[in-house]
This record gives structure tokens, sequence and C-alpha cells, in this order.
């Protein structure tokens, strides 16, 4: 967002570097970081393509400043950012910038993905909340530096200090077995309950306890299934360079 705002200044200061960004080709993954630099950005992009019948964008866009201010090294008023970008794309986005640029109204995020042929998918997914660190000193032996409160760990009755000796049956040591039991929170994903030995004030202890769960929210934006016309040329569009 702040590199569709402030393009007067990024061009006038930087036209070598901002013709390199513009002109050289993009993977997908980094126009969504580079390009469209945001949300509101992203929206830009596919209102313009929607006013013009996807024949303009924000690539156009950037392209288009690049070659009249960036090369040149001209300039342009603030308050004249809106009116050259109708100009080159002969477009009208008064409403879009006051509304989500200078305004503060809610991002319409969903709805501009969908009219691209995208979806904005969010799935909660319960996974085990172990809650410890321990880590092993130079003779090998595995230390609790922390335990997380409410954490399966600390309904077990783990404390900091603690000398873990094995974890579900599986003695301490550094191996890829043993690691996963305490780094990894898919080891347990198929657990209900979880036992830990360990060695606290010279006396063995086995603590034992259930696994606790925690939700945790997935987002993912993926390709609409059954896309219209339009949507397939917008999503196709953005996905490729003009």
């Amino acid at each position: 967002l702040q590199r569709l705002i402030s393009v007067r200044d990024e061009l006038a200061m930087m036209p070598e570097a901002s013709a390199f960004a513009l002109s050289a080709p993009i993977s997908f993954e980094q126009r969504w970081i580079t390009v469209s630099d945001g949300l509101v950005a992203m929206m830009l992009d596919v209102e313009l393509r929607l006013q013009t019948q996807n024949r303009f964008g924000l690539d156009s866009l950037m392209l288009c400043m690049n070659e009249r201010y960036g090369k040149s090294g001209q300039t342009f008023p603030d308050d004249s950012l809106v009116a050259i970008i109708n100009h080159l794309a002969n477009a009208d986005i008064s409403a879009f910038y006051e509304k989500y640029i200078s305004g503060n109204a809610p991002l319409e995020f969903d709805r501009y993905l969908y009219k691209a042929g995208f979806l904005f998918e969010r799935t909660v997914r319960k996974t085990p909340f172990i809650g410890f660190m321990a880590r092993p000193n130079s003779r090998g032996i595995f230390r609790v530096d922390y335990v997380v409160e409410g954490s399966t760990a600390h309904e077990m009755g783990l404390k900091s200090g603690d000398e873990i000796l094995s974890i579900n049956g599986l003695k301490a040591g550094n191996n890829a077995a043993f690691l996963r039991q305490f780094l990894s929170a898919e080891a347990s994903e198929a657990r209900e309950n979880m036992t830990v030995t360990v060695r606290r004030n010279q006396q063995r202890k086995v603590l034992k306890g259930k696994i606790i769960r925690q939700k945790k929210l997935n987002d993912a934006i993926v390709p609409f299934p059954n896309p219209t016309k339009k949507q397939a040329a917008i999503y196709k569009a953005i996905l490729t360079l003009p």
C-alpha cells in the first residue's frame, strides 16, 4: 500500500531501481509481496481490470508510471495521483480511492477475491498444545527451559529445571525420533495422553496427563472451482505480467 500511495516519491528518489523492479519478470509469490504490496493494492488491481475489461491492471499502471515519471525524473503533486491513474487507465478509481485508501471503509477483501476467481478459505482445527521447551547441555542432558501456563506440560506438572529422561517411552537424546516428540505438534496429533519421565531434585518422577488441544486458524487463498469467463480471465491475468 505504501508503494501505491507514495509512488511519486519512490520513482523520484529511485528511478533506476524502480525501472528495474517494474520491468523485471517476477513470480506469482513475488507479485503478491512486492507489486500488490497489500490488500488494498490487490483490490485496486482487480478494480482496474473490471473497469477496463481486463485490459489494464496494477502492473500496467506501475509500468506506465515508470515510463512517464521514473525514467524522466518528473514529479507530480500528491493530489493529482488519482487523476493520473484515471487518465492512464481510462477508468475512474475516484470512489475506490476515497473509500479504501484515503477513507477507512472495511476492506471487502473476500468480494474482490471472488471477482478475481479466488476464494478465501478459513478452517479451524485443534492442534496439540504441548507447551514446553528443553535443550541439551554439553553433556547431552535435556533440561526444561520454560513451561507455558495452561499447556499440557503445565497441567502435567512439568517444571523449569526438570531433566527430561524420556517422552512417551522414548529415551532423551539428540535423535530425530525424540526431538519430534516436543518440537513437533504433529508427533502428538494422534495421541490422547502424554507421559514424561523427569529427574527432579535427584528423584525420578513420571508425569502423565491428557493432551490439551487449542484452536488454530488456517487461512488460504485458493482458485475458484468453477469460475465464470470473467473470473477466469482476471485470474489468468493476475498470474502473468502484461
